[in-house]
């Protein structure tokens, strides 16, 4: 019942002085004179009828019902981020298997990258999948989306935090909230900047601010949803106040910037993460080489494979064309499992492996 009381006390419900001996605490609406009372033990007889009684006075005095009110009571409450994408598909009723599956992919990278950003600033994080990052997205939910357009509602979790907050600042708001914040400022710093021309990204991304992970999964996100338009806007639940008045609550991607995005992310890739021999495991999803099958020297493949930290990407893999190119096809119209080595180029879309080998598995 503790918490009831600071519900009731963070709206402004006064308190009066105790009954029973302490054990009933009273409040009073001052604009309405109404009064509640708070059993703090079980002991009375009447119990479930007076705190029966009293939801129904609050969901008065708010206008709402008493399961409205007993929800937010027992339920953490949350931000809601709303990913609305829409395309020819989508305005029919259908949505694309693969692209909802990468869109998960690339939307929960994003969420991770800011998170570990904001944990652990730094220019480029090695690895993202920190314990403290992989106990954060455990936290995630998926709300219900809508027919029309392709919409992920990602329920953010912000805890019981409304019920024990009072003067908050920036230090202090739940670290969903601040990852929300972050998305937004981060995008539309981005895409403002390269709009301006101007090299505001580019110093935010030096000074640790916003990471090349972040980037990357952008980047991603733009490259997945390149004839797609995408908007995501926020929902901030109302009884955790922002420390910033009007924060940005909507914004569109313009997958029209990801060359500058991706500039910017290769710029700042350690040296140490490149021209360092890998190996990776997957399956053949594309071929491509020079038009002139007689002129082709090198073989171009992309393979679905697993990253370190058990994401999935996409390694683009130069073969010698001469050496690769029947084991190539065969394994590719075979959808068979290949493993691919080579001296690796981390770019922001997809690794890639130069003067590489490949075996086939099976």
């Amino acid at each position: 019942m503790q918490m009831l009381c600071q519900y009731l006390e963070k709206r402004n419900w006064r308190q009066l002085s105790d009954l029973a001996g302490g054990k009933v605490k009273q409040f009073i609406y001052p604009e309405s004179e109404d009064v509640v009372y708070i059993p703090l033990t079980k002991d009375f007889s009447d119990y479930y009828d007076v705190i029966k009684d009293s939801l129904k006075i609050l969901s008065i005095v708010e206008k709402s019902s008493i399961q409205a009110v007993y929800s937010k009571l027992i339920n953490p409450s949350s931000d809601l981020l709303r990913w609305r994408i829409a395309d020819d598909l989508t305005s029919r009723g259908e949505i694309s298997f693969n692209a909802m599956q990468a869109n998960i992919d690339y939307i929960k990278e994003l969420l991770s990258a800011t998170c570990v950003d904001i944990i652990s600033p730094l220019t480029y994080h090695k690895k993202i999948q920190t314990q403290a990052v992989v106990k954060q997205m455990e936290t995630y939910k998926f709300g219900q989306t809508e027919i029309g357009s392709y919409i992920l509602n990602i329920i953010c979790p912000l805890g019981y935090y409304q019920h024990t907050l009072f003067d908050p600042n920036a230090e202090e708001l739940p670290l969903s909230r601040k990852i929300n914040l972050r998305i937004f400022e981060n995008i539309d710093t981005i895409q403002q900047s390269i709009k301006d021309n101007s090299s505001l990204a580019d110093e935010k991304v030096a000074a640790g601010n916003i990471s090349v992970n972040f980037l990357n999964a952008l980047t991603r996100l733009y490259e997945e949803n390149s004839n797609t338009d995408v908007n995501i806007s926020a929902s901030w639940n109302v009884d955790v106040p922002n420390p910033i008045p009007n924060p940005i609550t909507a914004i569109k991607l313009e997958p029209r910037y990801i060359d500058k995005v991706t500039y910017i992310a290769e710029k700042y890739m350690p040296k140490a993460e490149q021209n360092i021999t890998k190996a990776y495991y997957g399956k053949i999803t594309n071929i491509a080489g020079a038009a002139e099958v007689e002129s082709r020297d090198k073989l171009m493949i992309s393979v679905a494979a697993i990253g370190d930290e058990g994401q999935k990407i996409t390694v683009k893999v130069e073969l010698d064309n001469a050496q690769y190119s029947q084991l190539v096809t065969e394994a590719f119209n075979q959808g068979a499992d290949v493993r691919v080595e080579g001296l690796q180029t981390l770019k922001a879309t997809s690794v890639r492996l130069e003067n590489a080998s490949l075996n086939r598995l099976s």
